[in-house]
């Protein structure tokens, strides 16, 4: 017959492996899928430094709540001045989603000249707190203005 002391230990064993495997449940399937139309004004956008491929969407894959996913582009200026490039989001689905995403760039913040190409990489942050939000799109506009 087990003793208090090992009854105890037993329980306490096994409310930790619950917790342990509830977590890990959690984190392998708390993750949010989702994408990012792109609108251009001034620019065009590439995946890759040959400026072959065109891109009007973006797939941000899979991101766990407190992840983050990053994106290169190739912006080719079709501005006929010099400009400086902005970045906006608009339009997201579920609408919630804005609250528990935040998306930056590494843009400098310096003049483009017309027809320069400068690379940038997008990064979408999501919340650790992120709730009610399973799949999201939403439109990413990115502008040249002088």
């Amino acid at each position: 017959m087990p003793t208090r002391n090992q009854i105890l230990a037993m329980a306490i064993t096994g409310l930790i492996v619950t917790a342990i495997v509830v977590g890990a449940v959690a984190y392998y399937t708390l993750r949010i899928r989702g994408t990012g139309r792109i609108k251009l004004i001034g620019v065009k956008a590439y995946s890759d430094a040959e400026l072959t491929k065109e891109v009007a969407a973006i797939d941000w894959g899979t991101i766990a709540p407190g992840g983050y996913s990053q994106v290169t582009l190739y912006l080719k200026s079709t501005s006929t001045a010099p400009s400086n490039l902005t970045l906006s989001t608009e339009a997201w689905e579920p609408a919630v989603a804005q609250n528990y995403m935040t998306l930056t760039w590494d843009y400098d913040g310096s003049t483009l000249q017309p027809g320069e190409v400068r690379t940038v990489i997008l990064t979408l942050k999501v919340s650790p707190d992120i709730s009610g939000v399973i799949d999201f799109a939403f439109d990413i506009i990115i502008t040249a203005a002088g």
